[in-house]
């Protein structure tokens, strides 16, 4: 079924994009493939579920963690500095080995509150006594939900969060769904006052080709909201090497397409196509 896929993958594309916005997508790539330098470390078992943080991530007051999984190796992190983690996932009764300082809720952080098992991120700030807060951080690993959520959060709410770390799951619908163009549209302006410190492709997840580029379908990205980041831009860098790890150890090993790629991407005559370097 994949193979199928991925072969029909760029004629459904040469119908969809004349009318949808190919400068969209390729902003979103730009935006997830363009990296700041600063100082960062490996927060996790080296594993799935682990993710670059700023050195200097001990300053947050509190983590709200989005996708338990049965794994929490991150927030167990932030545990052994006594800084708490609210976790919420509908899909688990309650957290294996739960450390004093951590907090779990069995609902899905959602973009409304109109169930009993959901929550916006706004009420569950004022739930847990945060929306004053502007230095906690965020993340979010939950399986494709989260451009409605992110599309519809105020920016007023998401810049309480100083560091944001999402995975952005089934990608390829944006190259084919107006509804998730949409939400990126929203995203990316929300995303006005944070830079993009650390982004990889998640190995899970496979990748699918078009136009001779290879897109991953999961993308995890580490946000730092500009204050923070112009505060410690300075900082000297350690001597230290990024250790790209494979989310699945077993699978092969994907990237996020280059830069010069994705500047070749444009839409000629309401067609796309790509730059030929002569």
């Amino acid at each position: 079924i994949q193979t199928f896929f991925n072969l029909l993958f760029p004629y459904f594309h040469l119908v969809v994009f004349k009318t949808n916005d190919i400068n969209l997508v390729r902003k979103f790539y730009l935006f997830l493939s363009s990296q700041k330098i600063i100082n960062l470390v490996l927060v996790g078992s080296g594993s799935d579920g682990s993710y670059y943080l700023p050195s200097f991530y001990t300053k947050v007051e509190a983590v709200i963690s989005a996708g338990y999984g049965g794994k929490k190796d991150f927030e167990d992190k932030f545990s052994e500095l006594n800084i708490p983690s609210f976790i919420l996932d509908p899909d688990y009764e309650e957290l294996t080995n739960q450390k004093e300082n951590q907090f779990f809720y069995p609902v899905a952080l959602s973009s409304n509150s109109n169930l009993a098992n959901e929550v916006n991120l706004s009420n569950f700030l004022k739930r847990i006594d945060k929306l004053d807060s502007t230095s906690l951080l965020l993340k979010i690993d939950i399986e494709g939900n989260e451009f409605k959520i992110l599309s519809t959060v105020s920016k007023e709410i998401l810049e309480k969060f100083a560091i944001i770390v999402i995975e952005f799951h089934n990608l390829e619908e944006l190259f084919v769904s107006r509804a998730r163009q949409s939400e990126v549209k929203e995203i990316l302006q929300l995303f006005e006052n944070y830079v993009n410190i650390f982004s990889k492709a998640n190995n899970c997840g496979g990748q699918f080709s078009y136009l001779g580029i290879n897109f991953p379908r999961i993308v995890e990205v580490s946000l730092l909201r500009n204050d923070w980041f112009n505060k410690n831009k300075f900082e000297k860098l350690n001597n230290y090497e990024i250790v790209p790890f494979k989310n699945c150890p077993n699978g092969k090993q994907i990237y996020l397409p280059k830069f010069d790629e994705l500047e070749g991407m444009y839409l000629p005559n309401g067609k796309l196509s790509r730059k030929v370097k002569k």
